[in-house]
């Protein structure tokens, strides 16, 4: 699907070719477009304290030294921004994506296990 403004729409319906292969287009109104299917997966994990390094840990399953690396390098964005600092504090609602691993919500937190650790809950976009 192309998304294009009227006026450019005749212009792209004229096109038959692009290079050397042949193809077509037709308009098509913008409610009958599908919308685009997530495939999201539930993980839970404990944490120490809610570090961005050991949250993203647990939710990509790293290592706490690859999670740093991974942050260190920019690869990292909290709520859409870069962040390079690894004791930011996450919260719940907070969106934390890594390039090449995916993007994931911060659900929740509750309970706490025996040895004082949190639990997190939180939705993948894989």
């Amino acid at each position: 699907y192309i998304f294009c403004l009227p006026s450019v729409e005749k212009l792209l319906l004229g096109i038959d070719k692009v290079g050397r292969f042949s193809v077509s287009a037709e308009s098509v109104p913008l409610a009958s477009v599908p919308a685009a299917e997530k495939q999201t997966s539930s993980v839970s994990f404990s944490v120490m304290s809610l570090r961005l390094d050991a949250v993203t840990a647990g939710m990509f399953k790293l290592s706490r030294t690859e999670s740093v690396r991974q942050i260190n390098a920019g690869n990292l964005s909290l709520n859409y921004r870069e962040c390079v600092k690894t004791d930011a504090t996450v919260r719940e609602g907070d969106v934390i994506s890594v390039r090449g691993l995916g993007k994931g919500t911060i659900t929740g937190t509750g309970g706490v296990s025996r040895k004082g650790r949190l639990f997190v809950y939180a939705d993948i976009c894989i």
